[in-house]
């Protein structure tokens, strides 16, 4: 299956203070006058902005993203690690970078470059290197930060900082988050607990529900499309057969309540 693709878009529309996402770049005519062209979009894209990979204990993965630069002018991007964790409920924390311990995986994360210049119509596909740590196991999880950062160009010939007057409509850099999740090979355990269940019964036209709470018991995430089946206490047989919409994801100690709903 193809990776999905994100695309953000902000339209900077009236000048109405300075910042950093968007620029007019001051020209003389040959009578002296001033010509401005407004960067008006600082509209980028991601592919992909979750990764899974395989990885192995003590060696090196490396991986890229790509950065797609669909405005005509070209554009200047910065690209950091961020640490990300497993909390303690149903989804994944971002602390600060220097609160991790050295082990963590998002502290061996290194960028081909963490600024880059892409020309307008054009993509960079970034390379990403994890030197996973031999002491690692499960699923672990690091990511990065992509933001377009212009006018804060810095290549000579290309657009200059000098040459530009900040002039926007909102004060914002825009960026998009990628979460990597590495899934050390030998050292994944699978398992998961059904701690409650209520059921609803069916009332007018509303369909009989029930809610149920997971949790994730091992060391790996998980991916579960449950079915959850009533039997009749007095028959033994079948009385009902329940599926989630869709599929439900755990990471690692989390806990999650999930909907079913009759087949």
């Amino acid at each position: 299956m193809k990776p999905p693709f994100w695309l953000l878009c902000c339209l900077l529309l009236s000048p109405l203070f300075e910042g950093t996402s968007g620029a007019k770049e001051k020209k003389k005519t040959p009578q002296g006058a001033e010509e401005r062209s407004v960067r008006t979009s600082t509209v980028f894209g991601i592919e992909s902005p979750v990764m899974d990979l395989d990885c192995i204990a003590g060696q090196r993965i490396s991986t890229t993203v790509k950065i797609d630069n669909p405005n005509d002018q070209a554009a200047f991007f910065r690209v950091e690690p961020v640490g990300i964790i497993a909390g303690g409920g149903a989804s994944l924390e971002r602390p600060p970078m220097a609160t991790l311990p050295s082990e963590h995986l998002s502290r061996h994360v290194s960028i081909e470059s963490s600024e880059i210049i892409i020309p307008g119509k054009s993509y960079k596909n970034v390379v990403i290197n994890i030197d996973v740590p031999a002491t690692l196991k499960g699923t672990q999880y690091t990511g990065l930060a992509v933001a377009n950062a212009s006018p804060s160009l810095k290549e000579p010939g290309v657009q200059r900082k000098s040459e530009y007057e900040a002039s926007v409509g909102l004060g914002l850099q825009p960026g998009i988050g990628v979460t990597i999740k590495c899934h050390i090979q030998g050292t994944l355990h699978h398992g998961y607990a059904v701690t409650k269940v209520s059921v609803s019964p069916s009332q007018g036209n509303q369909p009989t529900t029930a809610l149920a709470e997971l949790r994730n018991t091992g060391n790996a995430e998980l991916k579960l499309n449950p079915t959850l089946v009533l039997i009749d206490a007095n028959s033994g047989k079948v009385a009902i057969q329940m599926k989630t919409e869709g599929t439900v994801t755990l990471i690692p100690g989390a806990t999650k309540q999930v909907e079913f709903q009759p087949v």
